[in-house]
């Protein structure tokens, strides 16, 4: 399990953008588990936490 920070940004537009920390195998399944847990966002860049 590596750290990845994923960059959220809310649907319309409305607000700031956001980050979220998730714990996954690798990106895709990093950039899967954020859209799950936050329905309401659309994904943006995934990076590693640790670089």
């Amino acid at each position: 399990m590596k750290e990845w920070i994923v960059d959220l940004y809310p649907i319309g537009g409305a607000g700031q953008r956001t980050k979220v920390r998730i714990f996954a195998a690798n990106q895709s399944a990093a950039l899967r588990t954020a859209r799950e847990m936050n329905p309401r966002y659309r994904t943006g860049n995934v990076k590693p936490a640790n670089q």
